[in-house]
């Protein structure tokens, strides 16, 4: 039985004719923000963007007073957070998915080292803002490294431990990743980061295998967090304060037995409570007393972890021995190494080498040292001669080489790649495409009449001087073309053929002939092209399914200008459908398990939208939700500002080469995190630097496409 908030809720919004799985999302949504709300310290709530994707659910949850949205004036982000309704109801989902998931928690829990299950906790309290002791980053390089407690945290080891408890516990719903903004002197960084809310860690505490996490333990490393505190600390006063407040975690006869241990060895003063003007203790040796707090904090995880991946190593080779299956359920699998982390794959393509002569690699899939990538997306940036498409040619050619199917979006005719199949669209083909068929648009997006809507919005894009008057005349045509087909509201008669623009020029026609509206007349005039090269009114159109069989250059070059966009567009737009008609991809699948197909356009700038942070815009989606479902994206442009922060921040490779002015490089260089001189001292094509999301970003001399071929 349903938690009575929660069932008001539900009585709620099923007043607003939302079925039983939209509810079920409008409680995520709330649970999501709940969660993520954690994120920062200085103000609560988590970036607009990441909910996109629920679209007006959003606009409901608003409207019935559960979140509310908000300005972060500094940075002017919109953000959101709970209500104090919401609030409520996201606490509710949050212990509700913990019941469910109880058992597998506890199973999963019962299968880590005690050590390790130690430092998830460890971390936790060695984090002095409240706030952030419930985020960790998804990317150890975001961890900067100013004192010691930033050094052992940045520990590749140590960052694999944490990352896998986290992301066992995303699979539950229980952890969410969600960006946290830093302001840099250019601009902005957007870092990912795990968040979970009190809830979790609550349970963790009080759910780890008894004999794994004893009170005597947990003591143990409350008291060296407290230590912690004080590494760095030199005023007597602010030593003695601070002693006092964080005293009062621990029990004082505890932390007196450390002391005095650490004063037996000249570390420290004996412990001196309270009773005296002076500090209960004082530091002799900082440098000792830092070593001291690693080992007993550290270097017991650290041979823990040593010794599980021998163990993951020996697993590894047996099941490679006798051909078995990596198993993929994380309850049932033995090992931390095995257990979050899956093995790497076959996806490991040469870049090229960096400024020590070393190879360089691009692994989405991670390796045993690094963490996999949250997506296979790719940006290339660089200007005119840089070496922008030989490089995105080199990577679709191993991608190919290796099996995978490639799609390349050509806008100039120089894209051409050996073993790719090459299809030319021209005014004068055979096929054409048609932006009005339901495997271009988004049949969950709300009915008819948001799908007439979007393919208005699209021609508006091409054609910016369509005006309100010809915007409402074009919907009217367009209902009136699918009414006579006989398609309507019901999803059924969505199967029929849909009208294309040759239905649409007729009926155009036939209102002109009727009103002689001057209105329409103009209409007519701005779409007369469209409906001149009848690319748009063919019976026969692309087959999407075929692109998933074999690699394929579209190359669109020989069409006019103002139609690439609304052509690229659709056909995107039926990659997008099929993808989303299969079962989305399970995390920690790899190589061709995770990836059914790599989307790749040169000059992407022209898919840009005029509002580039538009949520409906293909490029947004694709860049933003299209790894879900097994498709990497390669984009390359000559500059990062023809971008949304969606696509941006979903980027996992970034590749920048030399451009054009220093204006353009300021931008690109935010996005690397180097100095944008750099990027202009850069002397030969194919000379750039590379920024991978789990490694710092590096010199890069990318191997050309004409060297692999010939080889």
């Amino acid at each position: 039985m349903d938690n009575p908030d929660i069932a008001d809720l539900k009585e709620e919004l099923k007043e607003e004719d939302l079925d039983d799985e939209e509810i079920s999302q409008c409680i995520e949504i709330i649970k999501d923000i709940y969660i993520g709300q954690n994120i920062r310290k200085d103000v609560e709530g988590i970036l607009r963007e990441d909910f996109f994707k629920f679209g007006n659910k959003i606009n409901l949850l608003l409207k019935c007073n559960y979140i509310e949205e908000f300005q972060w004036n500094r940075y002017r982000h919109k953000l959101y957070c709970t209500t104090e309704k919401g609030f409520k109801i996201g606490k509710i989902a949050v212990t509700n998915l913990i019941e469910e998931n109880k058992e597998r928690i506890e199973r999963f829990l019962s299968e880590q080292p005690q050590k390790v299950l130690n430092f998830i906790f460890q971390e936790h309290l060695l984090k002095e803002e409240a706030y952030h002791r419930y985020i960790y980053p998804v990317d150890a390089n975001y961890i900067t490294d100013l004192n010691w407690k930033d050094r052992l945290r940045k520990n590749d080891k140590i960052h694999r431990v944490w990352s896998s408890v986290l992301w066992t516990l995303e699979n539950f719903g229980l952890c969410i990743r969600t960006p946290y903004y830093v302001s840099t002197d250019g601009g902005k960084l957007k870092e990912e980061n795990y968040v979970i809310s009190p809830e979790v860690f609550e349970f963790l505490v009080e759910h780890c295998p008894k004999e794994a996490f004893t009170p005597e333990e947990y003591d143990k490393i409350r008291v060296y967090a407290v230590l912690s505190y004080f590494a760095h600390l030199h005023s007597s006063d602010a030593f003695r304060n601070l002693l006092w407040d964080k005293l009062r975690e621990v029990e004082e006869e505890k932390i007196k037995d450390v002391i005095d241990k650490m004063a037996e060895t000249g570390i420290t003063s004996k412990y001196r409570g309270f009773l005296g003007l002076e500090s209960p203790f004082s530091i002799k040796d900082e440098i000792r007393y830092e070593d001291w707090l690693e080992k007993n904090l550290i270097e017991p995880v650290i041979g823990t972890l040593l010794e599980l991946s021998k163990i993951g190593e020996e697993k590894d080779k047996a099941i490679k021995k006798e051909e078995k299956e990596v198993v993929k359920d994380t309850t049932d699998v033995k090992g931390v190494i095995n257990l979050q982390i899956p093995p790497p794959s076959d996806l490991k393509i040469l870049l090229g080498r960096d400024e020590n002569n070393k190879e360089v690699f691009w692994e989405p899939d991670g390796t045993n040292e690094k963490p996999r990538m949250v997506s296979g997306n790719i940006l290339i940036t660089g200007g005119a001669g840089s070496g922008k498409t030989e490089t995105l040619k080199s990577i679709l050619y191993e991608l190919n080489n290796r099996g995978y199917i490639c799609l390349a979006l050509g806008f100039h005719p120089d894209l051409r790649i050996d073993g790719f199949k090459f299809v030319q669209i021209t005014a004068k083909s055979n096929i054409g495409l048609n932006p009005l068929d339901f495997d271009s648009l988004d049949e969950e997006g709300g009915g008819l009449p948001i799908q007439v809507y979007n393919v208005v919005e699209r021609l508006k894009n091409t054609y910016p001087t369509i005006g309100d008057i010809q915007e409402s005349n074009l919907i009217d045509i367009f209902e009136e073309a699918y009414k006579r087909k006989d398609i309507t509201e019901d999803k059924e008669t969505w199967k029929k053929p849909c009208p294309n623009f040759e239905a649409v020029e007729k009926i155009l026609n036939e209102k002109i002939s009727e009103t002689s509206d001057k209105e329409l007349l103009r209409l007519k005039n701005k779409l007369s092209k469209i409906f001149k090269f009848k690319i748009f009114s063919k019976s026969d159109t692309i087959d999407t399914k075929e692109l998933f069989k074999e690699s394929t250059i579209l190359d669109v070059s020989k069409l006019p200008e103002d139609f690439l966009f609304l052509v690229s567009d659709t056909i995107l737009r039926k990659i997008y459908r099929n993808l989303k008609l299969r079962e989305p991809i399970e995390y920690g699948a790899k190589g061709k398990e995770r990836f059914r197909i790599f989307i790749a356009i040169d000059e992407a700038k022209i898919l840009v939208p005029s509002k580039k942070d538009d949520q409906r815009a293909i490029i947004n989606i694709f860049g933003t939700e299209a790894r879900k479902f097994g498709a990497g994206f390669i984009v390359s442009s000559q500059l990062t500002a023809h971008f949304g922060d969606d696509v941006l921040g979903n980027m996992a490779t970034k590749i920048a080469l030399k451009p054009l002015k220093y204006e353009i490089a300021r931008d690109n260089a935010k996005e690397l995190s180097i100095d944008p001189k750099a990027l202009m001292n850069i002397e030969n094509s194919g000379e750039g630097f590379i920024r991978f999301s789990n490694e710092k970003t590096k010199k890069v001399f990318i191997k050309s496409y004409e060297e692999r071929k010939d080889k």
